[in-house]
């Protein structure tokens, strides 16, 4: 969720103050916004201090989830995953089983799923996000379950536009981390 709220603002505090960095298409330079079927995209070069951020996310109900490059210095950066299942227990520790149409892809295990209790998230590994990501293209329906002591519960999220999402938020982030070096604090009205 942390990152959702932190591209939510980051974009409403600095339209406005980065449109001047590109007049002719009126978009702020290195802001870039797609919806591509279920999955929306958001990269903004302005979020208070941190890295310049890119995410995609699909619309649901019930829960969330992104995936976000989790380095930005690569030529094709490493994945990494956030999910926001029903509220947990501040010391949770349990399993995350990934399916694609009906079919368990994945079943991950602590310490390659963590919990945040501060946000309220769980995160994937990125060499597991890097082992779904076949499936994910490929796939109808992503359901994931998260399994701790407390019991469980399956949500489902569209994979429609997830791959056109993908590829999009990858082909913008150039832009967007070159525009976020030139990003002062006064630039990013917050």
């Amino acid at each position: 969720m942390r990152v959702v709220w932190l591209m939510m603002a980051a974009a409403m505090a600095a339209g406005p103050a980065l449109a001047k960095d590109s007049p002719k298409s009126g978009t702020p330079m290195g802001l870039h916004e797609a919806q591509h079927g279920a999955w929306s995209v958001s990269c903004t070069p302005c979020t208070s201090g941190e890295e310049p951020v890119c995410q995609i996310a699909p619309k649901a109900e019930g829960g969330s989830v992104a995936l976000y490059p989790s380095s930005y210095d690569a030529e094709k950066p490493a994945l990494g995953m956030i999910y926001w299942p029903r509220d947990l227990s501040p010391e949770t520790e349990g399993t995350l089983t990934v399916a694609v149409d009906g079919e368990t892809v994945r079943v991950i295990m602590p310490p390659d799923v963590r919990y945040t209790a501060m946000y309220g998230d769980l995160v994937i590994a990125e060499a597991e996000v890097t082992a779904l990501l076949p499936a994910l293209r490929a796939g109808s329906v992503l359901t994931l379950e998260f399994i701790d002591a407390a019991g469980g519960g399956a949500q489902e999220f569209p994979l429609d536009g997830f791959d056109a999402a993908l590829d999009d938020m990858l082909r913008h982030l150039p832009e967007t981390l070159a525009a976020g070096a030139t990003m002062t604090e006064e630039g990013c009205a917050f």
